[in-house]
């Protein structure tokens, strides 16, 4: 019977506890709305201060997801030496090795014709004597194999081959998108750690003010003995729902942002030959970014009553 009355209690005692701090949580999220002007314009602050490393992540990640799209469908071009009239020996030698998919051997006369359907000089070509393209070689890699370092070794191979008079890849450009992303990749952690202290700043300022408008009612509290602990809850509450509603708000911009620039973006793209589509904050990506709002915003008021409330001495 003992331990029944003592598991009920206990349990009573945790519902009280929730109740109070819901309680707490309403009024002093219904106090961010009494200075409406003041609370709207932090919020928005926050948001557009955590929008901007969240928007070069996105822009980041669609970059390096571009480049793993090229990776999928790698391919080179190998343009023979004249000399060569049927590279049927060195296509059968190169289909051998593992790293490769499959070769589509272009002819000179097909080389020309492609020429004169897609670049817009066909009266030019009909001028020529003879025909000046060599036999072309178009290599396309196993999805294993189509990174740029297994690329780059095979461009090296090749370009040794006594057959082979130039090798054309974009590997190269490849190689300085990745380093791009790499550097976009950090300029998001220093951004994020820069601005997220800008946003501990904003919260703390604020919470700071909250306090001071309040010093009479907190001496209040303390001469009927009240705790610093009961006093500081309402405040890390209002630095919680802050950080949250502008983690919300950096969501909604960020959004607004990637779909104002998808259709131009798709367009570009497109006329490259690539139906990639922009893609934007994941539910994880965003589950993080409130996350980091709201952590930010307790943190930041946490550390702000924790430096002005024991100044406030009845």
């Amino acid at each position: 019977m003992m331990g029944i009355w003592w598991t009920a209690r206990r349990t009573s005692g945790l519902i009280n506890y929730l109740k109070n701090n819901f309680r707490v949580f309403v009024r002093s999220t219904a106090q961010l709305t009494r200075p409406a002007g003041g609370a709207i314009m932090t919020v928005v602050a926050i948001g557009i201060t955590l929008a901007l490393p969240a928007l070069l992540y996105v822009v980041t990640d669609n970059i390096d997801q571009l480049g793993r799209n090229w990776e999928t469908r790698a391919q080179v071009n190998l343009f023979l030496v004249k000399n060569v009239e049927n590279p049927a020996a060195l296509q059968a030698r190169l289909q051998s090795l593992k790293e490769i998919d499959r070769i589509d051997a272009v002819s000179p006369d097909q080389g020309l014709s492609d020429f004169k359907k897609y670049s817009g000089f066909a009266r030019a070509s009909d001028l020529l004597d003879a025909n000046p393209l060599p036999w072309t070689l178009v290599v396309h890699f196993t999805r294993e194999h189509s990174n740029i370092e297994a690329v780059q070794r095979f461009i090296d191979r090749a370009a040794q081959l006594p057959e082979v008079d130039n090798v054309r890849s974009d590997v190269l450009w490849l190689k300085r998108l990745t380093a791009v992303v790499e550097i976009g990749h950090r300029l998001v952690w220093v951004l994020a750690i820069l601005l997220g202290l800008a946003v501990v700043v904003i919260i703390s300022n604020t919470v700071r003010l909250a306090i001071l408008s309040r010093t009479h009612e907190i001496e209040v509290i303390k001469l009927i003995g009240g705790t610093d602990r009961f006093i500081r809850r309402p405040f890390l509450y209002q630095g919680f729902v802050q950080g949250a509603l502008g983690a919300v708000t950096a969501v909604l911009l960020t959004t607004i942002c990637i779909e104002a620039l998808r259709e131009p973006i798709t367009g570009l793209v497109g006329e490259y030959g690539s139906g990639y589509r922009l893609v934007g904050l994941s539910w994880t990506n965003a589950g993080v970014l409130f996350a980091l709002g709201s952590g930010l915003g307790w943190v930041a008021s946490r550390w702000s009553v924790g430096r002005h409330l024991k100044d406030i001495e009845p």
